[in-house]
């Protein structure tokens, strides 16, 4: 009897269809047979019509041909009538069909006077309503059909292509940027990679921090001007060279011992592409070395004294424009490109000797001073004549050019020392440029005194101001580099190279805090940083070919956030880590509001003339070409964000909650959650995963800051998208387990609402304190196993509400009632839901019933929206019973008696059914009248 399916009154309840074979007139004799054996039992006084089938359908003709002759009659009768009146019916019948009736006239919208005002008022209202209640249906439904499309659309080409070119077996077109942008996939399994494609569109910010796949990087950068020479498989080694040195970075930032990182970083530089682009890159990070202070380093260990990360925060990020630590610093990088300038231009001498030995002629004394001679000899000297500008030659030897060369090799004591030797000379015609050159050299930052300076520029503008075939150059060029001369005419004829350029704008250029100097004596770095923009890229790289040119010019003239969006378009990869190593000394500014979405990447205030660096962008585009592949690695770019935490408010909190929502994104992108998020065994044992190795670095100070802004803030970003089973194991490992508990009883609740879904029969994990509880795929039986966990732990069964725990454990009964219906298992079934207290099938009077109806708007909200199916679920259980009892050819007194207290229960859940009828579904109370009349 118990395998026996139900009868079925509905097909859209969502129950067992009827099977197909049967004629509906058969179903209806088969229940009036079954009826008739009730009324035999319960009201034997009342007489039976013993008539088959085909008599009934006879007596029924007969009653139609009796009602379709008794309309005839009643016609002519009619007809009769109206002609014994001299009306004639067909005629009339005629005329009233040719009637031409007019179109129908809307009726006017009667006027509301005064006295009708609060009518059409509440009429109004109503209205209103009503088209708001419509545009949120219309808006929900459209929100729904978005929702399914992010999530639903598959992309296995694009994902497998991404892939492919993560780990470097598909070749790339163009630049080291992406020549395909695959679609964003999120979340397939949870321990795999994702599958379906979903924008991620939200985060606790209101949008994505990491971005999507297929979006542009940045509109202000354009497309590669420089292809690279190396495939995908180069850039996928230089990331992974770089990865390391990033993680090594972190491990030594826990620890709090100081890293070199541009020196690091410079050593990855031998295979960025051919070998003059090695040479220039390695030429920018010494070039950054030597501004940033960082000396005495190997590969990124200090030997001697070091400098310690954000060493020049307070004095370039988070300093104010003008201020006195900006001055400071801004000598400080004056002096620091100076000096590059000049060691590099030492280098030069040295090589052109070296490739000249014969016409170089310095002899056995490598001294500056003979380097100078011999650097002088080659340019300038052809059979043992002097070519080129008219030299003031002393003994045959152009002794300005030999001044302004040492100079220029920033050997300013040895030019001292050169003067001084040939002061005879010069006491016949330059007798106080000893005294010039002396105090020059002498004084702290190079400025002359006021009287000696006004006497030098007196000098200058009667005898040497205006050049002549007969004048020397380089005579012009020293005496306008000691005194400042002209200061609106920043160029010398004697310089032939970029370099050269700059390091006179260098030379010339002074920091001041004295608001009365005179404005014709004023040049700093400020002016520089000017002059060079003025002029643009391409004056420094008319050819294309070769951009790191520009960026060495903006790196020495202290534009370091134009360097890095330069770089970016020829060379990203190292691009992102010069600005990795320029925040982490503190010489890269971001924007007050961190514009994370931001399309551009550089960002320029135009009031303060201020630029500022996307950085949390630059590092979330950056990180996405590997953070599906290794997260890990992607965690320790996106930590990077909070170097800027020290900045002044409100910098560093945005700072910090980009550096957070990134990774709050990325856990629920890759789902690599016992990796990146840790996990909890069964036992009850805490495994601290990626993220919380890094607390610090995130600038999150203990184990509670983590899990409130890490887990829990991912674990509800992952409960608003509709994932329930990324949001219950993120809250489980936040350990938020009565929130836990309350996904549950959401999931359970809609497990049991959808009767398609076989939740009942899902497999269980078993409870093994070395089994993973992230280790499950399915949301029920992941449910199930935390119940289970949570259940032997006295500790969290405190932190759970009561409400929550009643309420899990009537679904779970429930559960069970369904899945005993389901298997038609009739008796038992309507047992365990007998047993639900919400329900009153063994109530002896109508006060419990309606008493248990009172009581339904305080039941959790998962076990009301299934009264109505677990009504249903008792009243066809019942009905089976009913039918097996009615099928037996015993007639017992127990058999009646069970008969009638089955009616008496189906009777009281209708009667409890009507009382909350309009709490249900408008089709469960007829459902259930058609049922109880079955019984």
């Amino acid at each position: 009897m118990n395998n026996m399916a139900p009868p079925i009154v509905d097909t859209s309840s969502g129950m067992p269809n009827p099977n197909p074979s049967f004629s509906v007139l058969n179903d209806i004799l088969a229940q009036s047979k079954k009826l008739t054996t009730e009324l035999q039992l319960l009201q034997p006084e009342i007489p039976q019509i013993q008539l088959s089938l085909e008599q009934i359908e006879a007596r029924a003709k007969d009653l139609a041909q009796k009602a379709a002759q008794a309309a005839r009659d009643g016609d002519s009768k009619a007809h009769l009538v109206l002609a014994g009146s001299g009306v004639n019916p067909a005629e009339t019948k005629q005329d009233l069909a040719q009637i031409r009736f007019p179109e129908p006239i809307d009726p006017l919208v009667p006027s509301h006077d005064a006295r009708d005002l609060d009518r059409h008022l509440r009429y109004k209202k109503e209205q209103n309503i009503t088209s708001a209640i419509d545009e949120s249906i219309r808006r929900t439904q459209k929100d729904f059909e978005a929702f399914v499309a992010r999530n639903i659309n598959l992309d296995w080409e694009k994902q497998k292509q991404r892939v492919f070119e993560s780990i470097g077996l598909a070749a790339r077109t163009g630049d080291e940027k992406d020549a395909e942008k695959p679609g964003a996939s999120v979340f397939g399994k949870s321990m795999g990679f994702s599958t379906h494609k979903r924008s991620l569109s939200r985060s606790v910010l209101g949008k994505s921090v990491l971005g999507v796949f297929d979006k542009e990087e940045f509109q202000d950068v354009g497309e590669p001007r420089k292809k690279p020479t190396a495939g995908s498989l180069t850039s996928h080694l230089r990331r992974q060279q770089f990865a390391t040195v990033v993680k090594h970075l972190n491990d030594l930032r826990l620890k709090g011992t100081p890293f070199g990182i541009i020196s690091a970083f410079s050593a990855l530089s031998d295979n960025a592409g051919n070998k003059a682009t090695i040479q220039q890159l390695g030429d920018a990070w010494k070039l950054m070395g030597v501004l940033a202070n960082e000396e005495n380093v190997h590969n990124g260990e200090f030997y001697g004294d070091s400098i310690t990360e954000r060493q020049y925060a307070k004095q370039y990020a988070a300093a104010t424009p003008r201020s006195k630590d900006t001055t400071a610093l801004n000598k400080h990088i004056t002096a620091a490109s100076r000096k590059w300038l000049e060691e590099q231009f030492r280098v030069v001498v040295d090589n052109l000797i070296v490739s000249n030995p014969q016409l170089a002629q310095i002899g056995g004394v490598p001294s500056i001073n003979n380097k100078i001679r011999g650097y002088l000899n080659v340019r300038f000297k052809q059979d043992g004549e002097w070519n080129g500008p008219k030299f003031e030659l002393v003994e045959d030897y152009p002794i300005w050019a030999h001044i302004f060369y040492l100079i220029r090799a920033g050997r300013l004591e040895e030019a001292v020392k050169f003067t001084e030797a040939n002061d005879a000379w010069f006491q016949n015609g330059e007798r106080s440029f000893p005294t010039y050159i002396r105090t020059y050299a002498t004084s702290p930052d190079r400025r002359l005194p006021r009287q000696l300076r006004d006497r030098l520029h007196a000098d200058f503008n009667q005898r040497i101001r205006f050049l002549t075939e007969d004048t020397d150059p380089y005579k012009h060029a020293v005496y306008k580099i000691i005194g400042r001369c002209e200061l609106n005419r920043r160029s010398l004829r004697v310089l032939s190279t970029t370099e050269d350029w700059m390091w006179l704008q260098f030379i010339l250029a002074r920091e001041t805090e004295d608001p009365n100097e005179p404005i014709q004596d004023r040049y700093t770095l400020e002016d520089v940083q000017k002059l060079v923009l003025t002029f643009g890229a391409k004056h420094f790289n008319a050819s294309g070919q070769n951009a790191i040119v520009y960026f060495q010019v903006l790196l020495m003239t202290g534009q370091f956030e134009r360097a890095v969006h330069y770089m970016y378009s020829y060379h990203c990869i190292d691009a992102v880590h010069f600005a990795i190593a320029l925040t982490y000394y503190g010489l890269l500014r971001v924007p007050v509001e961190s514009p994370v979405t931001e399309a551009d990447l550089l960002i320029l205030d135009q009031e303060r003339d201020i630029s500022y660096i996307n950085f949390a962008r630059l590092i979330c585009v950056y990180v996405r070409d590997f953070r599906q592949t290794d997260p890990e690695e992607a965690i320790d770019y996106l930590a990077l964000i909070c170097l800027n935490g020290d900045l002044p408010a409100p910098k560093s909190a945005e700072q910090r909650a980009l550096c957070h929502s990134a990774i709050r994104e990325l856990v629920l992108e890759t789902r690599q959650y016992d990796r990146l998020i840790g996990d909890v065994r069964a036992d009850g044992t805490r495994i601290p995963g990626a993220i919380e190795q890094k607390m610090r670095l995130i600038q999150l100070p203990n184990e509670k800051d983590y899990l409130r802004t890490i887990t829990e803030q991912a674990a509800a970003q992952a409960d608003n998208d509709a994932r329930t089973n990324d949001a219950v194991l993120l809250y489980h490992l936040s350990e938020a387990y009565d929130t836990v508990v309350s996904i549950i009883n959401k999931k359970l609740g809609d497990a049991i609402a959808d009767m398609t879904t076989d939740i009942a029969h899902a497999p269980h994990v078993p409870q093994d304190a070395n089994v993973s509880l992230a280790a499950s795929e399915d949301a029920a039986v992941l449910a199930k196993n935390m119940i289970d966990v949570y259940a032997n732990n006295a500790a969290i069964i405190k932190s759970i509400s009561v409400v929550n725990r009643e309420a899990c454990d009537t679904l779970q009964k429930m559960l069970g009632a369904r899945k005993l219906y389901e298997s038609g298992d009739w008796e038992n079934a309507l047992q365990v839901i007998e047993q639900l207290d919400f329900l009153p099938l063994l109530s002896a009077d109508l006060t419990d019933v309606r008493h248990r109806a009172q009581q339904f708007a305080s039941l959790h909200e998962s076990i009301a929206k299934n009264v109505s199916n677990l009504v249903i679920m008792a009243m066809e259980s019942m009905q089976a019973i009913s039918m097996g009892l009615k099928e037996s050819t015993y007639t017992d007194p127990s058999r009646v008696a069970k008969l009638k207290e089955i009616k008496r229960k189906a009777k009281n859940a209708v009667m409890y059914a009507g009382l909350i009828q309009y709490r249900m579904p408008a089709d469960v109370y007829t459902k259930l009248m058609r049922l109880e009349v079955m019984i």
